[in-house]
């Protein structure tokens, strides 16, 4: 009879070691706030994005416009910046798996420098070249960093992005969603 009794207190005991841990995990999810760095810097949320359009060093230098049908995500990077060269392998990723959501990569460094980056990891997204008066306008001088611009062309999220995870929290951030909606 007391084994039985001490098989059964341990049940017991892992179903509320069990329901305990699955609380905690319940918990922490909810309170852990992953977010983008440098959220604060730059261009406010909701304010008007200073730049319409840029010229793309791709055909025939064409203008790519940034206010679209659908919001933009707009990155700032430049030649020789370490973090930056992490986040370029994975732009054609997320931008395939994002059609709905307009990329465009902005590059600060010389012409030629920009066109054989591109070339390099076969950027299928529009590239330009990252100018001085650009980075005045948009009040940042971190790299990388991007915003994300509703269609009426609002700010609508912003931070630096290192990696394809940075990128999807941009992607995936509240306000992408709640003021992309709305903005």
């Amino acid at each position: 009879m007391s084994n039985t009794m001490l098989l059964t207190t341990l049940y017991v005991q892992w179903i509320l070691i069990l329901l305990l841990s699955i609380g905690v995990i319940t918990l922490f999810k909810k309170h852990l706030d992953i977010k983008l760095g440098m959220r604060h810097h730059g261009l406010e949320a909701g304010a008007s994005f200073p730049i319409a359009s840029v010229s793309a060093l791709s055909e025939n230098n064409r203008q790519i416009a940034i206010q679209q049908a659908q919001p933009t995500i707009f990155i700032m990077t430049a030649i020789g910046c370490g973090a930056c060269s992490t986040l370029y392998p994975c732009l054609n990723r997320v931008a395939e798996r994002n059609q709905n959501i307009h990329f465009v990569l902005m590059v600060m460094g010389e012409p030629q420098e920009v066109i054989e980056l591109a070339a390099r990891y076969a950027l299928s997204i529009p590239v330009g070249v990252l100018t001085e008066s650009m980075m005045e306008s948009l009040e940042t001088t971190i790299f990388p960093f991007a915003y994300a611009i509703s269609t009426n062309h609002k700010v609508i999220a912003k931070g630096t992005i290192n990696t394809e995870e940075h990128l999807q929290l941009l992607l995936d951030s509240d306000e992408f969603f709640e003021l992309g909606q709305t903005a």
